[in-house]
């Protein structure tokens, strides 16, 4: 058991349910047309129904951003970024930017001594793909009832969804505001 005093969550997926369509953000930034956005919209719908229903792990889920980043790209060519649709590349390994010298930094033996990690095994290695293998099975559960759990409780947090991030950008946070928040020092803010 420990005391959560406070938590940061950046550009977080924490409510599939609105999170997975990223339509309107689309058409919106000129990657998609309308009509592109009401077949999105009518395929949601199947995506939602398998979120009820207890399927987090569903392909027609994951297709409301795949094929949105599939369509802004030639056949071959550099397609749309999903952590920042201002940027076009081949591969998505190319995000963070510099992200080789957090790693770089973060491994060095002063910083690992700096952070109490010294003994720990494990190499820093930006977006491993164990974590997200050991944690997909429940990739669209969400955890907004965590969340305000917390909220209510009173545990101070902090979200950073960047402006130009697909499933950050899809505003839950409007939405949520008027539904499902706690009453709590909940102070809603962008940038």
């Amino acid at each position: 058991v420990f005391k959560l005093a406070g938590l940061a969550i950046g550009n977080g997926w924490f409510d599939p349910h609105r999170q997975y369509d990223v339509s309107e953000f689309a058409h919106g930034s000129g990657l998609i047309s309308a009509g592109q956005v009401a077949t999105l919209k009518k395929r949601e719908q199947d995506c939602r129904r398998a979120l009820s229903g207890g399927r987090y792990m569903y392909g027609a889920c994951w297709d409301l951003l795949d094929d949105v980043v599939k369509v802004s790209g030639a056949h071959g060519k550099q397609k749309v970024l999903m952590y920042d649709i201002r940027q076009y590349a081949k591969t998505s390994a190319v995000f963070p930017p510099h992200h080789d010298r957090v790693e770089k930094y973060l491994n060095n033996k002063a910083v690992r001594a700096a952070l109490h990690a010294s003994q720990c095994p494990l190499v820093f290695k930006e977006c491993t793909d164990p974590p997200y293998n050991a944690l997909k099975h429940q990739d669209g559960l969400g955890v907004t009832r965590e969340i305000a759990f917390l909220l209510e409780r009173n545990v101070r947090m902090i979200f950073f969804n960047g402006g130009f991030f697909f499933p950050g950008s899809v505003a839950p946070a409007h939405e949520k505001k008027k539904t499902d928040r706690p009453r709590s020092k909940f102070h809603p803010f962008s940038s």
